[in-house]
């Protein structure tokens, strides 16, 4: 399972199948993500969070998350 946090670009391109790159990304089933986003106070910006599989079975996979978002 990829986790991914994408911009708007990035999101767009994946939807386009273009390849390209994400902001942030980890892979693996398991463990704790923590990224920090830089703070953008002259106008706001959406992130996507995209879980995907990355196996090569095309079979849908359930999805346990929890998650926490922070302001500092």
């Amino acid at each position: 399972m990829d986790v991914m946090l994408l911009n708007k670009q990035e999101f767009e391109d994946l939807l386009h199948q273009q390849g390209g790159t994400a902001s942030f990304s980890a892979a693996g089933p398991d463990g704790e993500v923590d990224w920090t986003l830089s703070p953008t106070f002259s106008e706001s910006q959406n992130y996507y969070l995209v879980f995907r599989n990355s196996s090569e079975k095309s079979a849908a996979e359930l999805v346990d998350v929890d998650f926490t978002i922070s302001f500092h």
